[in-house]
């Protein structure tokens, strides 16, 4: 009868250190991601509230623009 690795006193001891490191691998990977993924996504945020503070400037400056214009029919 062949004797199982695991049933010989320090035979899973090699599996188990490398079921460690496969586990330690597996959470560096988990939060490299998390991070790219936070990264990514506060950039993507950035752009977006950039895009609508430049498109609020522009309509501001075009609604005063238009103000200015209708003053100046006035005083005629």
């Amino acid at each position: 009868m062949a004797v199982n690795s695991s049933h010989v006193k320090g035979g899973g001891e090699a599996r188990r250190r490398h079921c460690i490191r496969s586990l330690e691998r597996c959470r560096e990977i988990c939060q490299a991601t998390c991070r790219r993924r936070t990264r990514l996504y506060i950039q993507w945020m950035a752009a977006r509230i950039k895009r609508s503070v430049d498109n609020a400037a522009f309509l501001f400056s075009q609604v005063r623009l238009g103000n200015e214009f209708l003053q100046c029919g006035e005083g005629k």
